[in-house]
């Protein structure tokens, strides 16, 4: 008997990280022909193994801008961000207001926003949404994506990430056109609530957590409650896995010429013009450090993030106790490359403390049981100050005109009442800072901060739902066996 076909569309470097890897597709291959669609071929070096478990390899080719498709698009998406009315979905809405730069951008965002009003309850939405599938069943016909389905009729199409996801799109509707079901996988924590609908609407979901299923069955009136599975996130899997052999304190501070007697702070980095004076804030914290005493002062490791294509912070190289880690991603290809996630598990496992500005890292590093500080301001230029001169300078060619409007009104104390990370401000388990005054007291006492094993049981139940037994990619993988099995024809 022919075994059943399922097509896996991979729309970014992120999502092959983690959906091409073997443990992954050996628990379909076993079962299932699989064929999968990715954006570049020329990065499936990294994923040899899983790639003699695959029948075929498609590439994503370049969508066709269609104007009325656009459009309506963008403008289902605003209905939905103003009728959920979240925290985030407000700041985007307030970021695209004020983000425009000549008076022709202002007067093309005031008037989609004012259109998209209308639409925001509802049955607007779902008027909106049969719309914008009508529209895109009619027009958006591409030859190479009715020939892939044709020749491998697949029973299920897998979209490994909903977000992000202008490469799938195409890919998704062409699915629906031929009466395929379809499945995606809600990327990351935040999306929800800060990234817009779902676009197009999927037969079956796969969440993080009980809580991201609450809130699809709250937004989303046809999508029923059977067909969304909590399975966590395979993000998180290899923290549980023995692929290499773990570094101790000294092997991993011989990575980067750290001092194994001295602490570790460990400062990761967020999106470039979305984290507004982040270089000012690690000067800050290097001045700190020269008031410790010399025998035990603490080194500074600091890991970019790996989307950042900046420069922002080489006026800081070469200052006295700061570090660099590279982070092992391909940059032109924003994937992870396979030693990655190894680096990342060996850094919060020999580090003392961990900075950033609510990142997804807070949750790993309390994994790690870590001590974490959330930076909660906005740091100001001293332009009289010749490396925070060079900074500010330096800004000013790297962004662009929107990016240089965003910092000006953007104040990094917001991302601790988006609804997503609420819950970790709140829980108690890390210490945030709302000056340079209370980041340098919290530095100088680190040693205090006493971690709540309780607290930080009670926000995993919320955050992970029990799922953090680095299992995510196995039920992802079995859920999806049982729905090709099912909808066999």
């Amino acid at each position: 008997m022919n075994k059943k076909s399922i097509s896996i569309i991979y729309p970014r470097g992120e999502s092959l990280n983690i959906f091409l890897t073997l443990s992954f597709i050996k628990c379909l291959s076993k079962y299932h022909e699989i064929n999968i669609v990715v954006y570049s071929k020329e990065h499936l070096k990294y994923f040899e193994p899983s790639l003699q478990c695959i029948n075929s390899v498609t590439l994503i080719q370049r969508r066709k801008k269609v104007l009325i498709i656009d459009f309506c698009h963008q403008l289902l998406d605003l209905s939905h961000n103003i009728w959920i009315n979240t925290k985030s979905s407000n700041d985007r809405l307030y970021n695209k207001r004020n983000q425009a730069i000549t008076v022709l951008d202002q007067i093309k965002s005031s008037f989609v926003i004012f259109v998209s009003r209308f639409f925001s309850t509802k049955n607007g939405l779902l008027f909106l949404e049969r719309i914008n599938e009508f529209i895109n069943l009619k027009f958006n016909f591409e030859e190479h994506i009715e020939e892939h389905y044709q020749k491998y009729n697949p029973t299920l199409v897998f979209c490994t990430s909903h977000i992000h996801n202008i490469n799938s799109l195409n890919w998704i509707y062409g699915a629906k056109r031929r009466k395929f079901k379809t499945a995606a996988f809600i990327f990351s924590w935040d999306n929800l609530t800060s990234q817009g609908r779902i676009i197009p609407k999927y037969d079956f979901l796969f969440t993080w957590n009980n809580e991201a299923k609450n809130i699809i069955l709250n937004y989303y009136q046809n999508m029923k409650i059977d067909n969304i599975f909590v399975t966590g996130t395979p993000q998180f899997d290899s923290y549980f896995t023995k692929d290499k052999k773990s570094l101790n304190r000294v092997e991993f501070c011989k990575l980067y010429g750290l001092n194994s007697e001295k602490p570790i702070f460990y400062y990761t980095t967020g999106m470039a013009h979305h984290m507004p004076g982040e270089p000012i804030i690690i000067k800050n914290i290097l001045e700190f450090l020269e008031q410790f005493p010399i025998e035990n002062r603490p080194q500074l490791l600091l890991r970019i993030y790996p989307k950042d294509f900046t420069n922002r912070f080489k006026p800081l190289f070469g200052i006295n106790n700061l570090f660099l880690q590279d982070p092992c991603w391909e940059q032109e290809a924003l994937l992870p490359t396979p030693n990655a996630n190894f680096i990342l598990r060996e850094s919060l496992k020999n580090i003392d403390l961990g900075i950033n500005i609510a990142s997804t890292i807070t949750l790993e590093l309390l994994m790690y049981n870590k001590p974490v500080i959330n930076i909660a301001y906005t740091p100001k230029y001293n332009l009289n100050d010749n490396t925070e001169k060079e900074i500010f300078d330096l800004e000013r060619t790297i962004y662009s005109k929107k990016q240089l409007k965003y910092i000006d009104f953007a104040d990094n104390k917001k991302w601790y009442s988006f609804e997503h990370y609420k819950q970790v401000a709140t829980s108690g388990c890390v210490e945030l800072c709302y000056s340079s005054h209370e980041l340098q007291y919290k530095l100088f006492n680190y040693k205090k901060i006493k971690l709540n094993q309780n607290k930080i049981a009670e926000l995993f139940n919320i955050k992970f739902s029990d799922t953090l037994d680095g299992k995510s990619y196995y039920r992802i993988a079995s859920k999806l066996n049982e729905i090709i099995n099912k909808n066999q024809f």
